[in-house]
This record gives C-alpha cells, structure tokens and sequence, in this order.
C-alpha cells in the first residue's frame, strides 16, 4: 500500500486518530482501503493513481443514485476528485454481500429475482439522451451526451485497458466496429445504468450497490444483459442452471418494474451488442441468451431500433452469391461488361 490512502485520510478526516488500515482487492488504477478509527465508526476509502475521471463519475453517480433511486447506496463522508491525491470516502454498506449469499446455503433464484428488482429500481432514473457520466451531483448528473452508438463506443474504448489483456488487444477496435455497424437507436427514454452490478458490488437485506465508477446513461436492456452476465453467465452455473436461472433474474426485474416498464412485444437489437460487450472477460464470447426469451421483458421505453439487428457477420454470410451479383451483392446489369464476362450462360453466346 503506498501513501496515497495515509495522505487522502489526513486531507478527509484530519481530526480521526487511525487504527487500522486494511488494504481490499480493487481494480487497476484504483487504491482502496477499510479504515478503522479509535473513536468513531469505520469507512471506507478509494483514491485512484492515474486519471480521476472514473472516481469523479462514481461520486456523482452515488450520489444521484442515492437521491433519485430506490436503491441502496454508500453514505458518502467525504469526496474531492480534484484532490491530492483524490477520495471518495464512504460508510459500509449495510446488509450480506451477495456473493456470501450465493457461495453459501441461500436460494440463489431466490436471490437473483431480487438482484432483477435491483436492476429495475436503477433504471427508474430517466434522461433526455444517453450519455457518459463525466461529473455532477445528487441533483443532477454531468454527461457526455451523444448517441447511444456514441455511447457505447466511448466506454468500450476508455475501458479496454481494463477489461481486455493484451491478448486481446485487438477486440476492443473490432467491437467498436461491431457496435457502429449495428448503430442501435432508443426508441425512449434512456436510464441510469450502474454498470458493474457483480456478486460483490451487491448487498442484500437490505440491497444495496457499491462501485459505481462504471455507471452510464442508456439502454435499460444493457444493465439487464450485464446483470446477466455477471451472475448467470459465469463458470459455476451450468448449462441445465442457467435457463431457470436467468429467468428468475428477469422475473425480478419485471415483477418489480410493474407498470413503470410496459412489456415489450418487440425485440431489443441492441442486446446483440450488449451481450458481447458484457461477456468481455471471457476467452471466447460464450454462450448468449436466446433473443426470443428476453422478448417479452424488455421495457418498451427503452426498445431499441436499427436498421439492421444482425450481427454483421451474418449479414455478410448472407450476402448474394452468383455470378449475377457483385462481390457486393448487388444485382449486375444484363447489359454490362462485367455481368456477360462472369456469367458462363452469357460469355458461350456471346
């Protein structure tokens, strides 16, 4: 542990005499720290060694999510993203981790019909446009403002140094090239979307959710996908689980959603997209949910439109073959040069 979580408590809380300083398991670019003092509770604390664009976007979506959503949140006790170094200090989140919940003697479709209702209660947060969480507060939130295409383009690449190893350097470029070609359109209102709702950014009894540095505002479908992923979609749920289980995951979200999302009789092509975007640590893109089953629990106020849902590859699968096409698949003039000089039925009578 360097000093940076010493140097952010002296600048935080001056007045506390420290205890205890116990280093957790964060991500690259982050410090944090569980803090205990002689004379009061303990909190809390995060600083970042490189940019502290993600740590500004987490204060600000904490601290709407907290105001605006009925959904747990830290307690913040104090932030400074301009800081030196910046912090963001927070309370424990009350409740069981939900990891303990699923590694232990719970219900796991239990609990994963709660983490649905979870989802649901964040994405009761609605916006003009999409965007990328750059700053704000609990009144409002600072964006990035674009398309949602825009939109995801710019989290894959201000995230690829951390979700991709070097390996797969090149996903992130192809991705990008994926989602621009799908160019998924909303049709309503965008949502907040926490962005990491993992098995230990969740609390339970009473729920809760931490971390929230990744949050955006988008497609509501896209925190569904990605809840899915993070729970139903890893290595301990097995083939025969995972149908029972993503459906009491949805079950949750829509059970609490209730007429606030109206059931969609369409289909979201923008899960195409999500689905791999949110299975990007594995080594090979995995399984995917059946678009037939999402359909008829996605919100229509955030139903996506394109002009063209099939994943690209397919597309180019699909494309007319034929000496009467072009290698773009257009149909060749009778007439032309190019058409009579390919075709054996036309170049013999010529």
């Amino acid at each position: 542990m360097s000093d940076s979580i010493e140097r952010a408590l002296q600048r935080a809380l001056p007045d506390q005499t420290v205890e205890t300083i116990s280093p957790q398991t964060t991500r690259p670019g982050n410090e944090t720290a569980f803090v205990t003092f002689a004379d009061s509770d303990p909190v809390y604390v995060k600083t970042v060694t490189g940019s502290p664009r993600r740590l500004r976007r987490e204060i600000a979506a904490v601290r709407y999510a907290g105001a605006h959503c009925p959904v747990g949140t830290p307690a913040v006790v104090a932030a400074d993203s301009a800081g030196d170094p910046p912090y963001l200090v927070t309370e424990p989140l009350p409740g069981t981790l939900f990891n303990d919940r699923w590694t232990g003697d719970g219900d796991r479709e239990q609990s994963l019909h709660r983490l649905g209702a979870v989802v649901a209660d964040v994405n009761r947060a609605t916006f003009d446009s999409p965007g990328v969480v750059t700053g704000g507060d609990a009144d409002g939130l600072e964006l990035h403002s674009g398309t949602w295409t825009e939109t995801l383009c710019r989290t894959i690449e201000a995230r690829a140094d951390d979700w991709f190893p070097q390996r797969f350097a090149d996903l992130p470029e192809r991705l990008v090239e994926t989602v621009r070609a799908v160019d998924p359109v909303l049709e309503g209102p965008p949502t907040l979307v926490h962005g990491d709702p993992s098995r230990i950014n969740l609390h339970l009894d009473p729920t809760g959710l931490l971390d929230w540095e990744r949050a955006l505002v988008g497609d509501p479908a896209f925190g569904l996908v990605d809840a899915m992923f993070h729970h139903t979609g890893q290595p301990d749920v097995s083939e025969a689980e995972q149908q029972s289980f993503d459906d009491a995951l949805l079950s949750g979200y829509r059970d609490q959603a209730g007429d606030f999302h109206p059931v969609s009789s369409g289909m979201n092509p923008s899960i195409g997209p999500s689905r791999i975007f949110s299975s990007r640590r594995r080594s090979t893109i995995g399984r995917t949910t059946p678009r037939r089953r999402l359909t008829n629990w996605l919100p229509t106020f955030g139903r996506s439109s394109t002009r063209d849902s099939r994943p690209l590859a397919r597309r180019r699968r699909r494309t007319r073959q034929g000496p009467e096409y072009s290698k773009r698949g257009k149909k060749r003039r009778y007439n032309s040069p190019s058409f009579r000089s390919s075709c054996p039925r036309y170049s013999s009578s010529a």
